[in-house]
């Protein structure tokens, strides 16, 4: 049995998922150099019943996953990985439960199920392979068709924010540089939800020892349905010289006996309170320069934020350029 080889495009890959899209992508397609030759199989992804949603804790619904070889080789493939990701919220892989099933005439197959992405909640991942053999790849023969059955179902403490469910495919010729990666999508409950929970990051782009940088952060819940939970946010402030530190504060405002105050959360993150659908909050961060020992006489730095409780996207993490003065 051949080696099996890792080489996904992890980026790639939830970019597509995150709109339950399809396409073919090689592996060198960002690179210099002659495209690769298409992949010599064929990939279809399917929802079994598109029109009928899963309900939170009830009954899974099922994804129909064909690989055909129309060629007259065998060829060794990689089913690299099955990705689920939800909507705008990360969502605990523990209310996700996957199955997979090979149908009539395709090798027994084993998988195992691990959580994705920057933090613990960032979807889930499905590592699938001939069974008892992990690191080999499925030999398919010439003229013949794979099928795999994916059922799936979520819990029921499912937030209402998240409607749907994006399932993707990747597969790759063994030791080719090229990967077929496609997606369908899954809706959870009655509603359509699941748009963006959109960040802004704006301001100052200059600072220094003798001068703050503020910062406008926004969020806007666009996701269909109120956000019932906190969001917590890290900021990173960084500068690329050495001897540079930076520190965030949050503006905290006057609240009973409490005065209004720059609060230092560098290390602490902040949280924001639940908002209603189409509902924005803005907090207001400062960037400080509490040492500056290099020597040159500027460095470039930046602020960025990061959520563990918020699906990341293109778009997402907002950050901020800055330029550190000495």
């Amino acid at each position: 049995m051949p080696v099996r080889s890792r080489t996904l495009l992890a980026a790639v890959t939830a970019a597509l998922l995150s709109v339950g899209a399809a396409a073919a992508v090689p592996a060198a397609a960002h690179a210099a150099g002659p495209v690769p030759p298409k992949l010599p199989l064929t990939l279809s992804v399917t929802s079994d019943t598109p029109a009928e949603p899963l309900q939170p804790g009830g009954g899974a619904r099922s994804v129909t996953i064909k690989i055909n070889n129309p060629g007259a080789k065998t060829v060794d493939l990689n089913l690299d990985d099955i990705e689920l990701t939800a909507g705008p919220l990360a969502i605990d892989p523990s209310e996700i439960s996957a199955r997979l099933v090979a149908r009539a005439g395709t090798p027994a197959t084993g998988f195992s199920i691990f959580p994705k992405g920057h933090g613990p909640h960032f979807g889930t991942g499905m590592t699938v392979y001939p069974k008892g053999n992990p690191k080999g790849a499925f030999e398919v023969p010439a003229h013949a068709t794979f099928v795999w059955k994916l059922n799936v179902g979520v819990g029921r403490t499912w937030p209402a924010n998240d409607g749907q469910i994006g399932v993707g495919v990747v597969v790759e010729e063994q030791h080719m540089s090229m990967h077929q990666i496609l997606g369908t999508t899954l809706y959870v409950g009655k509603s359509r939800t699941g748009g963006p929970i959109l960040e802004s990051l704006s301001g100052a782009t200059t600072l220094s020892p003798r001068r703050n940088a503020m910062e406008k952060f926004t969020v806007t819940n666009h996701s269909g349905a109120p956000i019932a939970g906190q969001l917590h946010y890290h900021p990173d402030a960084f500068a690329d010289q050495a001897g540079v530190a930076l520190k965030v504060y949050q503006w905290i405002p006057a609240k009973g006996v409490v005065k209004a105050h720059w609060q230092d959360v560098t290390k602490t993150g902040f949280a924001l309170a639940g908002m209603a659908n189409n509902a924005s909050t803005t907090v207001w961060l400062q960037v400080r320069v509490p040492s500056y020992t290099a020597k040159a006489p500027s460095t470039h730095g930046m602020l960025w934020l990061f959520s563990d409780e918020v699906m990341p996207t293109p778009d997402s993490m907002p950050d901020v350029q800055l330029t550190v003065l000495r």
